[in-house]
């Protein structure tokens, strides 16, 4: 795991609520906005400052306040990109989520819903309708069985990069019969 050290406004806020001097704050506001690579780089510039030995005291305090996991300063140091690369990843996050358990888009590959459903149409599908999946694994929650007359989409058993939308006119266990075009 990525972890950095960072003093911050939350840092002062906590290490003031456990005791630390206002003097030693002061000191510590010199190492503000600074990123450190690891406790031992960070606790070693600490140590440098006026008020080290009370604020070395609060060592635990202090590392617990400053610490950082998955951070993006040191990567990328340039304050504009890095922001954007967050907001991308926030983006990109929370759709893959909204598109494994919410809804999804399809477009109609065939005419087996004409008229109701047009070649090339645009549709969204909710995800959850028949069961929320547990990723990496086969593993619905709340599954519901499908029932006759739900449209449903699947992905096409020889291409699976191709989605079939149908409806479901027969349950397990079932015969059907199509007798001039018609289902039986």
């Amino acid at each position: 795991m990525f972890v950095t050290y960072k003093l911050s406004e939350k840092s002062f806020k906590k290490l003031r609520k456990k005791g630390v001097s206002d003097v030693a704050l002061n000191d510590l506001t010199e190492l503000e906005n600074r990123v450190f690579p690891n406790s031992y780089i960070f606790l070693s510039r600490v140590r440098k400052l006026p008020q080290a030995e009370e604020i070395m005291k609060n060592e635990a305090d202090l590392l617990k306040a400053a610490k950082g996991f998955l951070r993006l300063d040191l990567l990328i140091p340039n304050r504009t990109i890095r922001e954007w690369t967050e907001a991308l990843i926030f983006a990109v996050v929370v759709a893959t989520v909204v598109r494994t358990y919410l809804f999804a888009p399809y477009q109609i590959p065939s005419g087996s819903m004409l008229p109701t459903i047009q070649i090339g149409d645009h549709i969204f599908a909710s995800m959850y309708s028949y069961g929320s999946p547990i990723p990496f694994t086969d593993i619905k929650l709340f599954k519901k069985p499908v029932l006759r007359g739900d449209i449903i989409i699947f992905p096409f058993p020889s291409d699976p990069s191709v989605d079939y939308i149908k409806r479901a006119v027969g349950l397990p266990g079932e015969t059907l019969e199509i007798r001039k075009d018609q289902v039986f």
